[in-house]
């Protein structure tokens, strides 16, 4: 992979920086500090598609989720049942008591919500109601933006609907990319 690095997408040249980064796998909630605290650089998530990001962040440590419609293993659902509204409460209950335990280092902060949208429409409407609400139960203003999901068997490369958080500077606000392309911060 060194040989390839040069060229590979940020998704997974932040992977191979190891102890500087940590990577958050589906249905997950992990917070990293960033110098001089911790040597953490990077906060990752991958293989978004149809799923949300929720990154909350601050010049000295962010917090980051990777909420799927429904549970990990979850292929089947009964009729008249829906765990998913269930699940993605649960997900923002451990970001909320993330952020409101370490508080203290998410002044100032910025909130960043990266939604997948299909056929025109979030991929998931009521999990987003429900982030809303939390995050507005929280005081945190989200910065929204989007992605395309991409259709079933469509190929893609390793790091496509991916979230990079970037702590590139002690004491900055770090840089947050989806896909290779740095957010801009303008609501």
């Amino acid at each position: 992979m060194a040989g390839s690095q040069s060229n590979a997408n940020l998704y997974v040249r932040a992977l191979s920086r190891g102890s500087e980064t940590v990577a958050v796998p589906q249905n997950d909630v992990r917070i990293a500090f960033w110098p001089p605290e911790n040597k953490v650089r990077f906060l990752v998530t991958g293989a978004l598609n149809a799923c949300t990001a929720i990154a909350i962040i601050s010049p000295k440590a962010g917090i980051l989720a990777h909420i799927a419609p429904l549970p990990n293993g979850t292929t089947t659902i009964a009729p008249g049942t829906d765990p998913g509204p269930g699940h993605i409460q649960g997900l923002l209950r451990r970001l909320a008591t993330l952020y409101l335990s370490n508080r203290v280092h998410f002044n100032p902060t910025e909130t960043w919500v990266v939604a997948g949208i299909w056929n025109n429409q979030p991929a998931m409407a009521d999990g987003i109601r429900l982030m809303n609400a939390a995050l507005t139960q929280l005081q945190l203003t989200a910065i929204w933006r989007n992605y395309p999901v991409m259709p079933r068997g469509q190929s893609r490369r390793e790091g496509e609907t991916s979230v990079v958080i970037h702590a590139y500077q002690e004491g900055m606000m770090p840089r947050v990319y989806i896909n290779n392309t740095l957010l801009a911060r303008s609501t």
